[in-house]
This record gives C-alpha cells, sequence and structure tokens, in this order.
C-alpha cells in the first residue's frame, strides 16, 4: 500500500511536471484522505504541504469550497455574489489578503528564512 502511494504521488507530480512545466508544491488527497505514510511520503516527493487538514489552521486559513450543485443552483447566485463583494471589499480595504496556497506556503518559508526559530541557527 505505502508502495501503490508512493507510485501516486510521484506520477502525479511528474505528470503535473510534464504538462505544467513546473512541480507541484501542495497536495490535496482524493476524498481528502490520507494514509498514515501520506506525510512523510509527501516530503519524500517533493511536495511542500498539505491540503488535506483543512482545519489545522497553520497558518490560520479559511478556505471557499464552490461545490457546482450547491452553489450552481440559480436562486443561490444572489447570496454567492453578496458574499463574493464582501470578500473583495474587506480585501481592497486591506483586512483580508486572497491568496493560493502555493503562495501561502512561499510566503511562511520566506517568514521563517527572515525570522528562525530560537535555537535554529
Amino acid at each position: 500500500m505505502e508502495h501503490d502511494e508512493r507510485a501516486l504521488l510521484m506520477d502525479c507530480a511528474r505528470v503535473m511536471h510534464e504538462r505544467h512545466g513546473t512541480a507541484p508544491t501542495g497536495w490535496l488527497s482524493p476524498w481528502i484522505s490520507e494514509s498514515r505514510h501520506t506525510p512523510d511520503l509527501l516530503a519524500e516527493c517533493g511536495y511542500q504541504y498539505t491540503l488535506n487538514w483543512c482545519h489545522d489552521e497553520q497558518p490560520l486559513v479559511m478556505g471557499i469550497a464552490l461545490h457546482p450543485y450547491i452553489v450552481g443552483q440559480p436562486y443561490r447566485l444572489k447570496h454567492l455574489r453578496r458574499a463574493l463583494k464582501r470578500v473583495a471589499h474587506e480585501r481592497n480595504q486591506g483586512n483580508l489578503w486572497v491568496s493560493t496556497p502555493g503562495a501561502i506556503c512561499l510566503h511562511a518559508a520566506l517568514s521563517l528564512a527572515d525570522d528562525p526559530a530560537p535555537g535554529t541557527t
């Protein structure tokens, strides 16, 4: 099983690199599930973060999942628009950072490089 999971992670990274010119830095497991080996295998395969731990909040993040079978209903569109307008307003006020997981990972890595934890240098 661990061997199969490693092969899947490596194959996904290879395909992404071939088709997009860059290897992925993050991973979201199918069905947001993982084995006890997944975190170690991700690191071994070059992934820098996982999106499986959506309630970990390290750093504090709020993901918004937009599933078409839910938000795609016409009577829900006005509510989605209202919520997204509020997000845009808060971003424009400087109160909110709208980002991607990869940009958050890079920001965290740069922050750690600028201010390493005591005793690590």
